[in-house]
């Protein structure tokens, strides 16, 4: 298994669902 590309990816999704949280948090929603 390829460790370093799980962790690459797990670390991009962790970022990309702080984004969206952070955006919904200053959007009101």
């Amino acid at each position: 298994m390829p460790y370093k590309q799980i962790i690459i990816a797990t670390g991009e999704g962790a970022k990309a669902s702080l984004s969206a949280f952070d955006y919904m948090i200053r959007s009101g929603v």
